[in-house]
């Protein structure tokens, strides 16, 4: 168990810091899906995330049913009340129209900006498969990699890697929502008791 906890500290630092390259920002990532891997583990038993899970009938599309689930740390060396401070750090969204499934994650930096975002997204014009994956900086988008699955295809093709391309209608709506969720997480950190 200590073991454990030493590991997931390194992980949280390493998570904290200021990535300014893509090999950066892909350490800070799987040291976030590791964390998140053993937050889900029977024998360890603390967990920080906070999870919102909104279901509604559509006009048009049916049921509809989005889980947003925001992990964070707490920085106990800079105390702000009795657990520290508690930062976001990486937020997972699955949602899905009618019959089509969606699914996005964000990763955040020690100050919650965003600095990774991966998305999958349904081309509406010829219902293709579309991967999203915007590395961000301090001065914003360092790459951009999509890649496109057509209908009946099996694997991912890459369609783009570069800086930003024709993309940047995508990634102002991803960047937003990751802002939106920032907020969400700081509404529900403020209206927590402890």
């Amino acid at each position: 168990m200590k073991k454990a906890i030493a590991t997931l500290a390194a992980a949280i630092a390493c998570i904290a810091g200021t990535a300014q390259s893509t090999e950066d920002i892909r350490e800070d990532y799987a040291a976030a899906k590791e964390h998140i891997r053993l937050m889900d583990a029977p024998e360890y038993p603390p967990t920080n995330r906070y999870q919102v899970v909104l279901e509604k009938m559509l006009c048009g599309s049916g049921q509809h049913k989005e889980t947003v689930t925001m992990y964070f740390y707490e920085d106990e060396e800079n105390e702000v009340d009795i657990c520290g401070k508690r930062s976001i750090y990486f937020a997972t969204v699955s949602y899905n129209f009618a019959i089509r499934d969606y699914y996005e994650e964000y990763l955040y930096d020690k100050d919650g900006n965003v600095k990774f975002i991966y998305a999958k997204d349904i081309n509406s014009d010829d219902w293709s498969e579309v991967e999203y994956r915007f590395y961000l900086g301090k001065k914003g988008v360092i790459k951009t990699t999509v890649k496109r699955k057509k209908q009946g295809e099996e694997n991912f093709t890459l369609e783009y890697d570069g800086k930003m391309g024709g993309y940047s209608k995508a990634f102002a709506t991803y960047k937003g929502k990751a802002s939106a969720y920032r907020n969400l997480f700081k509404a529900i950190d403020n209206s927590a008791l402890y």
